[in-house]
């Protein structure tokens, strides 16, 4: 159970790099939530896992060797928040265009980050 989260939160930590995806899986799982690591787009594997809030973390250079609308279509309905080197106007734009809920600046504060993941799996009133 993630912080201040009355269910479970299950995240899908996609980056190609090995160190990053690691890193944030260990931060994500130290804080309770459920993280499965994935170098690529195209490995992730959203399950069903109810009743869990969901949450893909994306590298923004998965975003350039993918069609921001397949990306969409794959993840069909799951928020995704990416995480971006930088934080210009073309990785703002692909983001937007993949449905990206939220873009955060890497490296990301922890908290902000568990604040994010939060407010985009927030179930409904």
């Amino acid at each position: 159970m993630g912080p201040g989260s009355g269910t479970s939160v299950v995240l899908y930590v996609v980056d190609e790099d090995a160190s990053v995806r690691d890193a944030l899986c260990r931060l994500a799982t130290s804080a309770g939530f459920e993280a499965h690591p994935y170098a690529c787009l195209d490995a992730l594997v959203v399950g069903e896992t109810d009743p869990c809030r969901r949450c893909v973390l994306l590298d923004a250079a998965q975003l350039a060797t993918r069609a921001p609308a397949a990306t969409r279509k794959q993840e069909d309905e799951v928020p995704v928040i990416v995480l971006c080197a930088g934080n210009d106007e073309a990785a703002r734009r692909l983001a937007r265009k993949a449905g990206a809920r939220l873009l955060l600046r890497k490296p990301v504060d922890a908290q902000a980050l568990f604040d994010a993941i939060a407010w985009v799996t927030e179930a409904p009133d």
